[in-house]
């Protein structure tokens, strides 16, 4: 299975989330919306329930390199 991130639900991306969303059943894509507002991305994958979303947060400095 192959896995898909798409960045960004802004208004652009709202054919080819719904294309990457058609097709993830078909083609056994594991696909993921990530932005910074997760109620956008909620809203544009409502009727494909197996899409997941996540919020992405600029901000958050997690410093892995000690």
């Amino acid at each position: 299975m192959k896995k898909i991130l798409v960045i960004g639900a802004g208004l652009s991306s709202h054919y080819l989330i719904e294309y990457l969303a058609q097709n993830s059943l078909l083609y056994y894509w594991e696909l993921t919306v990530a932005d910074t507002d997760e109620n956008q991305v909620k809203r544009k994958i409502s009727s494909y329930p197996h899409v997941k979303s996540l919020a992405l947060d600029i901000e958050d400095t997690l410093n892995t390199a000690q």
